[in-house]
């Protein structure tokens, strides 16, 4: 049975609709008209500031200090510390900022997560706003609580500090690098304004480093643009060049099959499948859509192929 193959493809509107749409259920602002690479930053950004829902252990430094928290503060407090034992999802805790294209430089350079303490739920899936933030730094196993202080703590690098003087082994020195003094809070505040990366801060005359990537000039993250660079320009030339491959061989594999159930067997058909990269958007799998039909020698049918 000889078979003549005409293949169509464009996999990245394909991706820029997905993406859009799972964007739009996420409860982002899109630009629809925005280009690819723009679309793909901004979902970076958000599953940077998402953090990955898992169990894990809470730990609580030395100076961490709840006692000025209101009851429903108190109550917030203890419904993050068990979402977050739970593996659940932290987003209701987050400002409502995650869902907008705004700078985090906390993240972005100190790796650190602030929340909101609230035991009351909004209708938009939101804890009601607290005057007092719960600042959390993530890793693969643990949650570690800095302390609770009121919003603009973004530049104080007593963070730092705590993080040193609790769990050392969470920073890293860079290297035989001294500093005369640190930097203070207005210092770190104006070079941040001037989108100038802090990611560390001198305790005994060392520099140390608490995981952050930094950002860019144009305020975005430089992890995240890592990782958008790497879809844009090496994974999805990847999935172009092999696509065709791995249509065929999938309906090489549906003909074997079922090539004896379509008698005669159709002389044209038009197939539409959809592929799942989970890989390229970890948590939201993307749908693509690859559109191609074959034909059959000496065949009058026209008749769909079934499912």
């Amino acid at each position: 049975m000889h078979i003549s193959w005409q293949f169509k493809s464009d996999i990245k509107n394909e991706l820029k609709s997905s993406l859009t749409s799972q964007l739009k259920t996420l409860g982002l602002e899109v630009n629809e008209q925005d280009i690819l690479e723009n679309l793909v930053l901004q979902y970076n950004h958000y599953k940077m500031k998402m953090v990955t829902r898992k169990r894990r252990n809470v730990l609580f430094a030395k100076e961490f200090d709840a006692s000025k928290l209101n009851d429903n503060q108190k109550a917030g407090l203890k419904n993050l510390v068990q979402s977050i034992k739970n593996g659940d999802s932290l987003r209701p805790y987050m400002s409502r900022s995650v869902l907008k294209k705004r700078i985090d430089n906390h993240l972005f350079q100190w790796n650190i997560q602030h929340f909101h303490l609230n035991d009351r739920l909004c209708e938009d899936g939101f804890v009601e706003r607290s005057g007092p933030l719960a600042h959390v730094l993530f890793d693969d196993n643990n949650a570690y609580f800095l302390g609770v202080w009121p919003h603009g703590e973004w530049d104080n690098p007593m963070l730092i500090q705590i993080i040193y003087d609790n769990w050392p082994e969470k920073t890293t020195q860079l290297g035989d690098a001294k500093g005369e003094k640190p930097l203070s809070e207005q210092e770190i505040k104006k070079l941040r304004k001037l989108r100038i990366n802090i990611l560390e801060t001198s305790i005994n005359g060392s520099f140390i480093h608490t995981g952050g990537a930094g950002i860019n000039a144009d305020g975005t993250s430089i992890l995240a643009q890592g990782y958008t660079m790497h879809l844009i320009h090496n994974l999805i030339p990847l999935i172009e060049k092999n696509a065709e491959t791995v249509a065929r061989s999938d309906i090489e594999e549906w003909l074997n099959k079922y090539h004896e159930k379509i008698n005669p067997p159709p002389k044209g058909v038009k197939v539409f499948l959809t592929y799942y990269f989970e890989p390229i958007f970890e948590g939201h799998p993307l749908q693509i859509n690859f559109h191609y039909s074959w034909q059959f020698d000496n065949v009058d049918s026209h008749d769909e192929a079934p499912k």
